[in-house]
């Protein structure tokens, strides 16, 4: 797995999964609103025959920083699977609040 595999841009449509509030939220933004939604840091280490992907990201009101801080980390542990139609699989998520 590649940091290029894993989006890290800013885009107008973004979709994305984490927790907030104990709460699974799938993030998902096709027009401007009041929420902001940014990847501001993507890292990718392998361990044994998984990889651990940290992101960085900034979620909060639209214009209050402008997404410059992070304020969530979401942690991935993923590992291959032939299965998957993108071969790989989400088996652990963790957020937390920065």
């Amino acid at each position: 797995m590649k940091k290029s595999d894993i989006s890290s841009n800013r885009e107008s449509y973004t979709i994305d999964a984490f927790v907030l509030n104990g709460e699974p939220i799938l993030y998902k933004s096709e027009m401007e609103g009041e929420q902001s939604f940014s990847v501001r840091k993507v890292s990718v280490k392998k361990a044994d025959n998984n990889y651990i992907v940290k992101k960085k990201i900034y979620y909060g009101y639209w214009g209050r920083d402008d997404g410059k801080t992070s304020n969530y980390q979401i942690t991935y542990k993923v590992r291959k699977n032939k299965k998957s139609r993108y071969g790989y699989v989400i088996t652990a998520m963790n957020v937390k609040h920065l």
